[in-house]
């Protein structure tokens, strides 16, 4: 691969990133308001739900894309 292809990978998997955390801060504003002294109702349950499920996401963009973009580009780097 290119060095010119791995940057822009990398720029595109960073942006993914930043979309994906961008939704799992807006989940962490919704969660944080709630009282967990007491029983979840359907809706906060649904809500940690989506939570979990974000931040699962975010780390998967993290890892497995932005991760081995870096590696890509360091190694296109290499061989330039």
């Amino acid at each position: 691969m290119k060095e010119s292809q791995s940057i822009k990978i990398l720029y595109e998997n960073i942006d993914m990133l930043q979309k994906a955390n961008s939704w799992l801060i807006k989940s962490f504003g919704i969660c944080k308001k709630y009282d967990l002294s007491g029983e979840l109702s359907e809706e906060q349950f649904e809500s940690y739900e989506i939570l979990s499920s974000r931040f699962g996401c975010v780390v998967d963009i993290l890892f497995n894309k932005v991760s081995r973009s870096i590696a890509y580009y360091e190694f296109a780097e290499m061989t330039s």
